[in-house]
This record gives structure tokens, C-alpha cells and sequence, in this order.
């Protein structure tokens, strides 16, 4: 078994948040005084405190737990006092290796991607592609360098597998 669990790299997340919640924080009162424009005042500021919420509940409050068992790629979703498995893919659905953001990009097919970070703003964020038999998908996630070059090995370990 081989897990990863990916923590926050730097607090520039936090920073974003906490600073559109000031600025929607001030902007309801300034709204007073827009006048005509004070619904526009009022939207830009309800705007940015849904954002602020948006980056807290997707990215700074969860953790994910990336583990590689059985021939499984399982992702659990870890907040303050409960674990949920939100993805349990078996590993020869994979189509790919684990591709760079760059690579991914230039596959140019349009899939459903399932986002599972911690860091999006991270160099270290993967994408693999799977296949059900019928759709495509893809999972973004986040690696380090142990994790990838084992998760590689296990790919490569199946796919020789099944060319035998």
C-alpha cells in the first residue's frame, strides 16, 4: 500500500479568502452611499464572499488521502472528523501514465475531470486518464516524487501484465 496525503504548501489560499471576505465585509456598508449603484455594490460584494467561501470548502478546509492498493487508485476526502471514500478506480481502467498539466492540455479531448487537490496552483499536480468501457474521464491530483515514480511503476506493471 502506498499513500500520499498532500498538506496546504503556502497560505496564499488563506490570504485570497480572508481578503474578499474584508472586501465583501466592506463593501455592504459603502453600498449605503452608492446610490443608484448600490445593487451593484451589493452584488460585487455577495460575489466575492461566495468566492471566498468557494476557495475555503474546496481547497483549504479538506485534505485528501491518495492511496494505491489491491490494484486500486483510492482518493478519500478528509475534513475535520470524518473520511469519505470518493473514489475507488481500479488501475487497469488507466489509459494513461500520469501526465503533467502540460501533456494533458495537449491531448486536446474534451473528458470529465474529477479535481481532487489540496494545492492548485502546485507543480506537482497530475492527471490520469481512465476509461469505463464506455466514457473517459480524467483525475487531477497532486503527487510527490516517491508517490509518482511508484504510481508509475504499478501502471507499467499492469500494462505489462495485460500484454502478456
Amino acid at each position: 500500500m502506498i499513500q500520499l496525503r498532500p498538506k496546504l504548501k503556502n497560505k496564499k489560499l488563506i490570504v485570497i479568502s480572508l481578503l474578499l471576505l474584508v472586501l465583501a465585509v466592506l463593501l455592504f456598508p459603502f453600498a449605503a452611499f452608492a446610490g443608484k449603484y448600490a445593487s451593484l455594490v451589493q452584488i460585487f460584494a455577495i460575489a466575492s464572499a461566495a468566492v471566498s467561501l468557494f476557495i475555503l470548502i474546496k481547497y483549504v478546509v479538506p485534505d485528501y488521502l491518495y492511496t494505491i492498493e489491491n490494484g486500486h487508485f483510492i482518493i478519500h476526502k478528509i475534513t475535520k472528523s470524518q473520511s469519505v471514500c470518493v473514489a475507488d478506480i481500479e488501475l487497469s481502467q488507466a489509459k494513461t501514465g500520469l501526465l503533467t498539466a502540460e501533456e494533458y492540455k495537449n491531448l486536446n479531448k474534451s473528458r470529465k475531470v474529477f479535481t481532487f487537490l489540496k494545492n492548485p496552483f502546485s507543480k506537482e499536480v497530475r492527471y490520469i486518464i481512465f476509461s469505463d468501457g464506455c466514457d473517459e474521464y480524467a483525475v487531477q491530483f497532486e503527487t510527490d516524487d516517491f508517490f509518482e515514480t511508484e504510481f508509475s511503476k504499478i501502471l507499467n506493471s499492469i500494462e505489462n501484465d495485460e500484454e502478456e
